[in-house]
């Protein structure tokens, strides 16, 4: 319960932290969809149990939307934050259960289903309401996510993209450089280089800290004197939350800041600071910087 969340809830799917009890979960749902295929007498009290349950987690959801606006979460890994969605959903469930609720309308919901059942016990139609459930409870939940790897791939997925071209990138710009990176994944990988994982999630010196961030389950604990100051990576790819203190001891350290982003230390050596300083924001720049890195772009085509 107490790392339920994970740093993304914007994916609006189980997360990782949630996934080892998932199975338990779909055999709790197989279970009581099976209960009720059995005895239809226990329908009118079914339905007003999930017309309750729609009710208050529409409420839920829409109490969370409030106090994401009037209490907005800051920081890299932020998760109280307003969603267009998450109120139209609230809105929908809140309405559904409420009008479910209503004395004529449940009373038709559960004669509908009652007579659904009945036609169903008389042949070997029983799987095909079991069947039905599934579908009405896949759907909703997991519709959605799955829509969206339809429309736009995975989720993340021209972000992971980038953090792969970029560790190829820096495989060639920094060659033998140890880097600090926040997202300790692509990037290290494909760079072939050491890494600091300034979230400490493989540094046991910084995970045994103290949160300093958001609580954000793995993305609220850093310590910039150690991870930069002991540490001492000549490259750094990204921060985590930087105050105005952070950057001046930053600074202090010697690094200096290129228009990509990038913390580079002025004594670095063997650092392509020409390809690193380009604006990486896109595949063609990625593209671009990895050719000057290599020797084989002329500096001055842009793309």
């Amino acid at each position: 319960m107490y790392v339920g969340g994970d740093a993304w809830e914007w994916m609006l799917y189980a997360n990782r932290y949630v996934s080892a009890v998932l199975p338990l979960v779909a055999v709790l749902v197989a279970a009581a969809v099976a209960e009720l295929g059995a005895a239809p007498s226990h329908l009118a009290a079914a339905v007003r149990r999930g017309a309750l349950a729609l009710a208050l987690g529409g409420g839920l959801l829409l109490a969370l939307e409030v106090y994401a606006r009037l209490r907005p979460e800051v920081g890299v890994a932020r998760t109280v934050v307003g969603s267009k969605t998450m109120v139209a959903a609230g809105l929908v469930t809140l309405v559904a259960g409420a009008v479910a609720l209503a004395a004529p309308v449940h009373r038709r919901i559960v004669a509908a289903l009652g007579r659904a059942l009945d036609g169903l016990a008389a042949h070997p139609g029983r799987a095909a309401f079991v069947a039905l459930a599934a579908v009405c409870l896949w759907a909703p939940v997991h519709g959605p996510a799955y829509g969206g790897w339809l429309a736009r791939n995975a989720a993340q997925f021209a972000d992971e993209a980038r953090y792969a071209r970029l560790g190829l990138l820096l495989r060639e710009a920094a060659p033998g450089a140890r880097i600090g990176v926040v997202a300790a994944g692509a990037t290290p990988f494909f760079s072939e280089l050491p890494a600091e994982d300034l979230l400490g999630k493989n540094d046991p010196v910084v995970a045994r800290r103290a949160p300093v961030g958001v609580f954000s389950p793995g993305h609220d604990k850093w310590d910039y004197p150690y991870s930069l100051g002991h540490r001492r990576p000549a490259l750094v790819v990204e921060l985590a939350d930087v105050s105005a203190a952070d950057a001046e001891y930053i600074a202090s350290l010697g690094y200096e800041v290129l228009p990509s982003g990038l913390y580079v230390q002025r004594d670095a050596p063997g650092v392509r600071r020409d390809a690193l300083a380009v604006d990486l924001g896109t595949d063609a720049a990625l593209t671009y910087a990895l050719g000057l890195a290599r020797g084989t772009t002329v500096a001055e085509v842009r793309p």
